[in-house]
C-alpha cells in the first residue's frame, strides 16, 4: 500500500516541480521587467531633470540679455554726456573765453608795456 501511495504521490511532486520552474521562469521574467521598468523610470527622471535645466538657462540667458541691454543703454547715455563735456571744455578752452573770465573775474590785463628782464 505504500507503494501505491508513493506511485499517486509522485506525479503531483513532479507537477509541483513542474509548477515551480514555470514560477522561477516567470519570476525572472517578473525581474527582467521590473529591470525594465526601473530603467525607464531613471530615463524618464533624467529627461524630466534635463528639461528643468533646460528651462532655468533660458530663464537665466533671458536675464543676462535683458541686463546687457540695459547696460548698452547706458553706454549710450554716457557717451552722449561725454562728448558734450567735450564739446564745453574745448568751448571753454578757447582763448576769447579765457581771455573774458581773465578780465572779468581775475581783475587781470594785458600790460601796456612790455619789459624783457634779463639775467
Amino acid at each position: 500500500m505504500l507503494s501505491a501511495k508513493n506511485k499517486k504521490l509522485q506525479p503531483k511532486a513532479r507537477i509541483k516541480q513542474g509548477a515551480a520552474k514555470s514560477l522561477d521562469a516567470e519570476a525572472r521574467g517578473r525581474t527582467v521587467s521590473l529591470q525594465w521598468v526601473a530603467c525607464l523610470l531613471l530615463l524618464l527622471g533624467g529627461i524630466f531633470y534635463s528639461g528643468l535645466q533646460l528651462v532655468q538657462s533660458a530663464d537665466e540667458m533671458r536675464f543676462l540679455y535683458r541686463s546687457m541691454d540695459e547696460l548698452q543703454s547706458n553706454q549710450v547715455v554716457l557717451l552722449a554726456n561725454y562728448s558734450r563735456l567735450l564739446l564745453e571744455r574745448s568751448t571753454l578752452a578757447s582763448m576769447q573765453t579765457v581771455e573774458a573770465v581773465a578780465t572779468t573775474e581775475l581783475q587781470m590785463f594785458f600790460p601796456e608795456t612790455i619789459v624783457q628782464v634779463s639775467n
